[in-house]
This record gives C-alpha cells, sequence and structure tokens, in this order.
C-alpha cells in the first residue's frame, strides 16, 4: 500500500486491519498484491530484480524472498549483533493514485521492509528515503527490545505480529460487528482498543464518521477527541460530558488531559501522566481509567 498510515502503535504491534488500501494483503498475508506495478527486490548490496508483476508469477517472488531470508539467517550465525544491514530487505514501488485528494495520509512511491517481520517498514519517495525512513523504525524497535531486556529476532525468521489489545471491544461484540458493518461499510475489520477512527480514513477530520455515527446511533461522540474505538465502548456516568486528548511515548509512556462537566456542577480538569511503566499499553490504559473512576467516585 501507498499510502503511509500508522496502523502500529508505539510498541510495534498491530492497532488494526481491514480491506482498506490492502491492509490484509500487507501484514497478514505477507505477499505483494498490487496490480500493474513494478516490484523491486533489495539486498543490503544492492538490486536483486527489477519485474513489472504483470509478467511475473507471484509465487516466484515470494520464493526470491524467501531464498534471500535463508541466505540472511544462514551468514546471522557468524555473528551475535545484528544490524539492520543484516537482515533481508525488500523494496517495492508504487504507482501514485493522482485522484488522491487527501493530506493526512502521505502516498510514498516506495515502501522498504524487512522479509518475514513486514511490521517494521519505511516508505519515501526515492528508494533512499524508504531505506532510511525503515532504518529509523528498525533502530526504535531496537532501543525498545533493549530496554525490555528483549533479543532482535534472528535475520531471516517469520516474526509474528503482535495484536493490540481488543478486551473492551470484545465486551461489546454485537455493538463492534454491527459498528463495522453500519458505520464504516466493512464487512469484515479487526479493530482494537487502540483503533480509532483515523485508521478508516483519509480525510483531515473525523467529522463525516462522527456525523453517521450521530446518524446510525443518535449518539454524539464528538466530545471524544481521541476518537478511540476503546473510549467509545466505555460510557461516562449518565449525564456527564467529557472531553479529552490522549497521548502515549516510548518508557512506558501513556497520558491523558481531560475536562469533565459533572451534571449541574463546575467543570474538573484531570491530567494524569504514567511513565516508566512496565506494564503493557492495555494495563497502563486501565491504570488511567481507574484513575477516573476514583476522580468520578468523589464527585
Amino acid at each position: 500500500c501507498s499510502l503511509h498510515s500508522p496502523l502500529c502503535d508505539s510498541e510495534r504491534r498491530c492497532i488494526v486491519a481491514s480491506p482498506l488500501h490492502g491492509y490484509i494483503d500487507q501484514f497478514l498475508q505477507q505477499r505483494v498484491s498490487a496490480s500493474r506495478r513494478d516490484f523491486r527486490v533489495f539486498s543490503s548490496d544492492g538490486v536483486f530484480d527489477n519485474h513489472s508483476v504483470s509478467d511475473i508469477d507471484f509465487r516466484f517472488i515470494g520464493l526470491k524472498n524467501e531464498f534471500c531470508a535463508w541466505w540472511k539467517w544462514f551468514l546471522s550465525l557468524l555473528k551475535q549483533d545484528w544490524k539492520l544491514s543484516d537482515y533481508p530487505i525488500s523494496v517495492r514501488e508504487h504507482e501514485i493514485d493522482t485522484s488522491y485528494v487527501g493530506t493526512r495520509l502521505k502516498q510514498h512511491r516506495y515502501t522498504a521492509q524487512i522479509v518475514n517481520w513486514w511490521v517494521i517498514s519505511g516508505g519515501g519517495n526515492t528508494q533512499l528515503e524508504a531505506l532510511q525512513e525503515l532504518q529509523k523504525r528498525f533502530a526504535t524497535v531496537t532501543a525498545e527490545k533493549a530496554k525490555d531486556g528483549k533479543k532482535l529476532p534472528r535475520p531471516g525468521t517469520h516474526v509474528e505480529i503482535e495484536f493490540a489489545s481488543r478486551d473492551r471491544v470484545d465486551a461489546h461484540a454485537e455493538l463492534a460487528e454491527d459498528f463495522i458493518r453500519r458505520v464504516l461499510n466493512l464487512d469484515w475489520a479487526f479493530v482494537s482498543d487502540e483503533s480509532s477512527l483515523r485508521d478508516f480514513h483519509s480525510s483531515d477530520d473525523n467529522h463525516d464518521l462522527i456525523a453517521k455515527i450521530n446518524v446510525v446511533y443518535g449518539v454524539d461522540v464528538s466530545d471524544i477527541e481521541s476518537a478511540s474505538f476503546g473510549r467509545f465502548w466505555i460510557a461516562p456516568p449518565a449525564g456527564w460530558k467529557i472531553g479529552d486528548k490522549t497521548g502515549s511515548g516510548e518508557r512506558g509512556t501513556t497520558n491523558v488531559l481531560a475536562i469533565i462537566w459533572p451534571p449541574h456542577e463546575a467543570p474538573v480538569l484531570v491530567s494524569v501522566y504514567l511513565t516508566g511503566a512496565l506494564p503493557d499499553s492495555a494495563r497502563r490504559n486501565e491504570i488511567i481509567a481507574a484513575v477516573g473512576r476514583s476522580v468520578a467516585a468523589m464527585r
């Protein structure tokens, strides 16, 4: 997919997948699925191939990737610490969709990915830019794993996709299914507690989907600043209004700034900042939710 979208969180966990923009092909099937596009496979030393995908069997491309992955795996046995150059890398060139008018998502002519570890990727208008972005992503993941005392996966090996928590969404499975079908107009989509409306459109704001939610369910969710699915599924006390801005980052950081309007009372400003935490993001969200419940109990 030539559109660059944050499908993974800061911990490189998949937070959303749907047929939109070929996400399933890219992240689950792990195979090329764009017809009439050029496909180039690179090693750390240069170009392996340059073909039009309409003239080549996709299975052959898959075998080429697997051979490159096998070779890099063999070379990895000769050393203990691996750099990006030790991994098999695939670089794809995309056709630019001239009909696309969105500004929030950027079209990349090139995307670079680690073969068999496909969620580590980078995009750019040139091959060099895509590889440089890939290097940045790789450096970030390397630092995160070192902090957690984990080793990088061996080059060439298949790395399973780790999905974000769905606890809140699964607690309302029927509503989630209805929401995907009637609001998102999709037959199927994987959504997590960290997915948001922004993952399902390319506009600059969520206005159209928020309006559709209001029409379908008669509920105004415009005050949920994060547009997070996990937050849609959690209702505040009756009569309360909440506006919030959430964030997360490295070193176990999760935060929220919210203004709360209890009925017939003055608004309350709540700021919660959690960092240096060991639990995963789902547990950190629960910690912040517990703070919110404590604030509500005090009113």
